[in-house]
């Protein structure tokens, strides 16, 4: 636990060859072992199969659909989804902008893992609660 505070702490274990860096690097979104699916946090009709669009931003709403396609098969999907994440991770590492849309490097990453950003189409959080929060018991 202490050494991994202290990797925390050092700014360059998020530069390329940091243990930050080289983890995001080694990471998948999805994976197949045998024949169970695994994902980073949840998975829904919606999702599945699911490839976000290269220009992903983070947006306010969810007004309107979002770009994207669906792949033809789960080996597919998962590749696909998987070389989406690795070069949004290298945009990120390399600090590199995507031109005219104005998106911050890996931006498009970092929107899939929003709900509303996705239209309810991304494997990294699963929020299965839609229409609104639940309200807390009242104490007695």
């Amino acid at each position: 636990v202490v050494a991994f505070s202290k990797a925390v702490a050092q700014e360059h274990a998020l530069r390329p060859g940091g243990v930050y860096a080289d983890y995001l690097v080694r990471s998948q979104l999805a994976a197949v072992v045998n024949s169970t699916l695994f994902v980073h946090g949840g998975i829904d009709c919606d999702s599945l199969l699911w490839i976000p669009p290269d220009s992903l931003l983070l947006r306010a709403d969810e007004a309107g659909d979002v770009d994207g396609r669906y792949s033809k098969d789960l080996s597919s999907w998962v590749d696909e989804l998987n070389a989406f994440a690795s070069r949004h991770v290298q945009e990120w590492l390399l600090d590199e902008d995507r031109g005219e849309s104005g998106a911050a490097p890996g931006e498009a990453l970092i929107a899939y893992q929003s709900r509303l950003a996705t239209c309810g189409r991304s494997v990294v959080a699963a929020g299965y609660v839609r229409c609104r929060i639940p309200e807390r018991p009242t104490r007695m």
